[in-house]
């Protein structure tokens, strides 16, 4: 039988399947589950969670958008209901942007969207505990901080007073009947979950009744006492105390009595603590009452030469005037070294200045007591190593007439004589003085005391 091979050509195509349309349909869009947006993670390494995505076809790979940069690939087989992938190497500290991709086998995709969360590997700050070791009839721990959370734990124990959120600075915690202290402990929480140090605190909880006294006003560097005086339930027998004197939490003076002395050497002194311990065991903790001190008596002051103007040698003597805890002084001078010593009412010093100019010489003093340093206290003197001159002395009717060299201190008085040996009173300085014709010679005085030569007379 004969065939067209026309016809047998047209008849195989009528008989062939259609070609499949190609897939262009995107795979749906991946929903970002952890880290949710805006979190904080506290590694660098962390575990990223989305849903997986569904597909016409089906969804071949995820694709990794970290920061902006397209990290890599992730098999879709390794996926259920939802995918992850943790980060590594490391990735920094600081603000992270990530997304997924979804890709089908017709490498159609489609994109999540941006979320953000930010890596925080740095522990916060530890607290500062605040409130005081000793406590009557309840107890609270209270502290400073600047971080979001905290946690007040009982050390030892696995039992918490509960986290506190962002402006807590206090927590309620419970001490037994009969247990004399506990260690408590705080640490701070950040967003990210580290943890602080623990800042540690030992509570003593007061069973029963200490009242402490002592004065309320006193003055600095007595010597004050304190007396402590139990109340609450009748109890027989001893009663031992111990005195916590300088306010560190630590009773260094054990088995005494109901009395204790302290000299006061601050203007704020420290908290005094005492503890009654009666035989039957139990314990009860006090504190005194603050005391108002009444500063060191006496006033800083410093003088040159008793007050002095004007000195003619560099050594010169001091006068200070010390409060009442005044131990040691510093002495110093512009240009000169500094030198410390003991508490002395007339030290002596040595001027720095030319003792040629008209500039002056200051000595300060810095003291130190045990209440603090006091604002420095000065004095000034102007040093004159120079003597002045007699340049001309003239008698001309009935008065002698001078001029004289002086650049420092100025003159201060004028003597004539005779004889030199036996000079007249000095009189205070004028260009011309009275005088009878047996004036034979003249000198004069400046005000610091240095006192010029003879000066012959010229009778005109």
């Amino acid at each position: 039988m004969h065939v067209s091979l026309i016809g047998l050509a047209a008849t195989l195509a009528l008989a062939a399947p259609a070609a499949a349309a190609p897939d262009t349909t995107p795979p749906a869009v991946p929903t970002l589950d952890l880290p949710t947006p805006g979190e904080y993670v506290n590694t660098g390494t962390p575990l990223l969670l989305w849903g997986s995505a569904t597909d016409d076809v089906g969804v071949v790979s995820y694709g990794l958008v970290l920061d902006g940069a397209y990290l890599g690939d992730i098999d879709a087989g390794d996926c259920s209901t939802t995918c992850s992938v943790e980060l590594d190497p490391a990735i920094p500290d600081g603000a992270h942007t990530w997304a997924i991709v979804a890709w089908d086998d017709a490498e159609n995709s489609s994109q999540s969207a941006t979320s953000t969360f930010t890596v925080d590997t740095v522990a916060p700050a530890m607290p500062t505990i605040t409130s005081p070791s000793w406590q009557p009839n309840k107890a609270t721990v209270t502290w400073t901080g600047d971080t979001d959370r905290y946690l007040v734990k009982r050390i030892g124990t696995s039992g918490t007073s509960g986290y506190f959120d962002t402006g807590s600075s206090s927590a309620p915690v419970t001490i037994p009947n009969g247990a004399e202290a506990q260690d408590w402990s705080v640490v701070a929480v950040d967003e990210a979950g580290n943890h602080s140090a623990e800042a540690r605190q030992t509570l003593h909880l007061s069973h029963l009744g200490l009242q402490v006294k002592g004065p309320w006003a006193a003055n600095f560097g007595e010597t004050v006492t304190f007396t402590a005086l139990p109340a609450g339930a009748d109890r027989q027998g001893a009663l031992t105390y111990d005195w916590d004197l300088d306010g560190d939490s630590v009773f260094e003076i054990t088995g005494t009595g109901p009395t204790a002395t302290a000299r006061l050497t601050s203007l704020t002194p420290p908290p005094v603590h005492a503890r009654v311990r009666p035989a039957d065991g139990t314990s009860a903790i006090g504190t005194a009452n603050a005391i108002k001190v009444t500063p060191p008596t006496g006033k800083a002051s410093l003088s040159i030469n008793a007050g002095a103007l004007f000195a003619n040698r560099r050594v010169v003597t001091l006068s200070l005037t010390w409060p009442s805890d005044v131990t040691t002084v510093t002495l110093l001078s512009p240009g000169g070294a500094p030198a410390t010593m003991a508490r002395r009412s007339h030290p002596r010093w040595t001027l720095t200045g030319s003792g040629t100019d008209r500039k002056a010489d200051t000595v300060s003093a810095v003291l130190l007591g045990a209440a603090g340093p006091y604002p420095t206290v000065s004095d000034s003197i102007l040093l004159d190593l120079e003597k002045p001159k007699v340049k001309t002395a003239v008698l001309r009717g009935g008065k002698v007439r001078t001029t004289v060299i002086e650049k420092v201190s100025g003159v201060a008085s004028i003597q004539l004589a005779a004889r030199r040996a036996k000079p007249a009173k000095a009189l205070p300085y004028s260009k011309a003085v009275k005088a009878g014709r047996t004036t034979r010679y003249v000198r004069v005085t400046d005000r610091a005391g240095n006192v010029s030569a003879w000066k012959a007379v010229k009778h005109v």
